[in-house]
């Protein structure tokens, strides 16, 4: 399916594989090699109040056609609008491929993400991650990801192209195109962003990430995990759209407002800027700088004068540490891609 410059609305079933009617659960398995002991990937889905959108993403797992055994593991935070009864639904017809852990009360109120704890509840090699309002429009994403990780046994994860849509009352609407890669080579060393919904990464790179630098912290985003996973060795790309990005408004992020989404921002970058060893050091106190200019802008738009005052020394800092880096790139033209 093409995307078109111009937002066009459309429904999930304009995608093949979410007009088909899913398959019973002894049709999914008669491909794998093995449909004992362990899965080769976990399918990690985190929802929360995600009743009007979990089926689709339920129907992108079990479209997947792979040669070995995956299970789908879905952590509900929690959910108030019925999200839960309609993953439970989904255990029941697929019990050997389906697991729910359904929190009691909402986890991530408390400071728990679902990052911190995938590395202990899913059981595969490989973690693949899509949340509850996402979805998959192919299926053999899982089979050609896990194939270009067996390829590349350096690549750490393996991303894909997605679509970036918005939902409104009156549909979805495709914006745009995410994840494309400067080439079409299926190694990328350097900084490329591939939203969740398109990743498979190694399980044992995933635990040690989590144990090592999110363990006890609840301020981070996808953008930061993928900085701190490029540390451990280069990325894989397939040059295919793989996912949609549902975004809805109502999610952790986007239901903020833009000064809350700045400091949020900021309040990352200045965590891991002292962090994070390098280059990936580096770009977070660059970050900080520039979110903490566009706060100050925000300010000075609205006229707030002593939230001006008081961002502008942190703002100043930042700018000054990541001087040289901007002299490197922008003036001389060069820059140090060291870790």
């Amino acid at each position: 399916m093409e995307i078109s410059t111009v937002s066009e609305t459309v429904t999930p079933n304009d995608f093949p594989i979410q007009r088909s009617m899913p398959r019973s659960e002894a049709e999914i398995m008669e491909n794998w090699r093995s449909v004992s002991g362990q899965p080769l990937v976990s399918i990690c889905c985190a929802t929360f109040n995600h009743v009007e959108y979990i089926e689709d993403a339920l129907r992108g797992f079990l479209a997947q056609v792979t040669t070995f055994p995956y299970e789908i593991v879905i952590r509900d935070d929690a959910s108030t609008d019925g999200t839960a009864g309609i993953v439970e639904n989904y255990v029941q017809r697929y019990p050997r491929i389906i697991r729910s852990v359904c929190n009691s009360e909402n986890r991530f109120c408390k400071g728990e993400r679902a990052s911190h704890v995938w590395p202990s509840i899913a059981r595969g090699d490989y973690f693949a991650f899509c949340e509850g309002d996402d979805f998959w429009i192919i299926p053999d994403k899982l089979q050609k990801q896990v194939d270009l990780l067996e390829r590349h046994p350096d690549a750490v994860l393996v991303g894909a192209e997605f679509y970036w849509c918005r939902q409104d009352d009156d549909g979805l609407h495709l914006l745009r195109k995410g994840g494309e890669t400067d080439d079409k080579t299926e190694l990328v060393f350097h900084n490329q962003y591939f939203h969740t919904a398109t990743i498979v990464v190694r399980a044992n790179v995933f635990r040690k990430m989590v144990e090592e630098h999110l363990a006890g912290h609840t301020e981070y985003h996808d953008k930061l995990m993928l900085a701190i996973l490029i540390l451990s060795g280069p990325f894989a790309a397939l040059s295919e759209v793989a996912s949609v990005y549902r975004m809805t408004g109502r999610g952790t992020w986007t239901s903020l407002d833009h000064e809350a989404q700045l400091k949020w921002e900021i309040a990352v970058s200045r965590r891991f800027g002292k962090r994070l060893p390098g280059r990936q050091g580096r770009d977070q106190r660059g970050n900080a700088f520039r979110y903490s200019a566009r706060l100050l802008a925000h300010y000075a738009k609205h006229r707030q004068v002593v939230a001006f005052i008081r961002t502008a020394p942190v703002a100043l800092w930042y700018g000054i540490l990541s001087a040289p880096d901007y002299f490197n790139r922008r003036i001389l033209g060069t820059r140090d891609d060291s870790l």
